[in-house]
């Protein structure tokens, strides 16, 4: 892929998406999410449309239901990149982890 697709596709991103991304890679609920940024479960799960539209539908394990989708190994790989810019911007260290609301 060029890298002027790559760009166009990340362009498509806002830091919510940076942050869904991330705690999804932490292995996060849905509900969890939604409730950590302030949004709701039907919202985050339109974002996950939106990714699928951006990296295709091997983003996502294709066995599991839509309503519990598990990241395939090319999304958990897109995860952890978006996961490393985040913490980069927020200059946060590698070891920091986001914490459940329920702790």
């Amino acid at each position: 892929m060029a890298v002027n697709q790559k760009l166009q596709m990340l362009r498509k991103l806002d830091f919510d998406d940076f942050c869904i991304l991330t705690l999804m890679s932490d292995g996060h609920t849905n509900k969890d999410i939604a409730k950590w940024l302030y949004l709701t479960p039907p919202a985050i799960s339109h974002r996950s449309l939106k990714y699928i539209s951006i990296w295709g539908d091997s983003f996502f394990d294709q066995t599991t239901e839509f309503s519990k989708k598990k990241l395939s190994e090319s999304g958990i790989a897109v995860c952890k990149k978006m996961k490393a810019t985040l913490y980069i911007y927020l200059e946060l260290p590698d070891d920091f982890r986001f914490v459940s609301l329920y702790e």
